[in-house]
């Protein structure tokens, strides 16, 4: 019956919501340190809010932690919110993209390039909540550990969010 126990720090959600208290546990407080300000923010600070996010996946980092120590409730948090915040990369990416010059050919990779970033982001994010609910099953199979497959997965992820990175870099010419 291991498999019906609540995992720790989990909120009972069934129908799976989404939303910064279904995800993290915590009520949500409107942050100081917006993206979204009444000067438009400079293209090398939003940059640089994306290495630092690209810089978040890889170790020695919580979610690496969280993710090699099999804690992956805390995992998902950090996914949703806590340390990775999806709708603060996709304003500042779609900012960025909106600040190419006119080209279609590089605009178009680049979203493109992006668009493969959320699907792995996704997929992430998926098997890290699969993980951490066993009911839904495990990642990779029935009783293999799944730390190798997830801390594959954000490896992954860390390589998409690099040549996005580095695609949006040179389309903006910094």
């Amino acid at each position: 019956d291991r498999f019906f126990q609540p995992v720790a720090n989990a909120l009972d959600n069934p129908l799976n919501l989404k939303g910064t208290f279904w995800e993290t546990g915590q009520l949500y407080e409107k942050s100081n340190n917006s993206v979204l300000s009444d000067d438009p923010p400079e293209i090398s600070d939003l940059i640089k809010i994306l290495e630092t996010t690209r810089d978040a996946f890889h170790s020695p980092s919580a979610l690496v932690d969280a993710i090699s120590e099999g804690r992956y409730g805390d995992a998902s948090r950090l996914l949703r919110g806590g340390l990775i915040s999806e709708s603060k990369i996709r304003l500042v990416a779609y900012a960025l993209i909106d600040s190419l010059p006119e080209d279609d050919e590089n605009e178009y990779l680049i979203n493109e390039l992006f668009r493969v970033f959320l699907r792995y982001l996704d997929a992430l994010d998926a098997a890290v909540e699969a993980a951490s609910r066993p009911s839904l099953g495990a990642v990779g199979g029935s009783g293999d550990d799944p730390r190798i497959k997830l801390l594959s997965l954000l490896g992954e992820v860390e390589d998409k969010m690099n040549l996005f990175v580095v695609a949006i870099k040179k389309g903006l010419g910094t």
